[in-house]
């Protein structure tokens, strides 16, 4: 499964509190896999379980981390997620969580300095 940074986003987004986020247009199994990718890069704390069978049956994400709030800060404005989907060609490329941030901080920086 490839990593869908739109739902990582929104994901961030619900953590914190935005509860108008919509997620319905993503299966399970796709939640579950971006869930556990926010807390394997230290994003976000949660709890999973798994069925005998390996099948994750419960993923909850229960508090954004340091880390996570800090990339949620950085790409949080839309005019700045739309700059990166721009520079990002929609995300069709693969990059680091890292890069991002720094691009984001980057347009957040040229657009307070001018």
């Amino acid at each position: 499964m490839k990593r869908d940074m739109e739902l990582i986003r929104l994901l961030l987004l619900r953590v914190e509190g935005e509860s108008d986020t919509d997620l319905s247009k993503y299966d399970n199994a796709t939640l579950w896999y971006h869930r556990n990718l926010l807390i394997e890069a230290n994003y976000a704390v949660g709890a999973k379980a798994q069925a005998s069978n390996n099948v994750i049956v419960v993923h909850e994400l229960s508090r954004l981390t340091w880390e996570g709030h800090e990339f949620l800060d950085a790409i949080r404005d839309q005019r700045v997620w739309d700059s990166l989907k721009k520079k990002f060609d929609g995300f069709r490329t693969s990059f680091t969580f890292p890069l991002l941030k720094d691009v984001a901080v980057s347009i957040i920086r040229q657009s307070i300095l001018g």
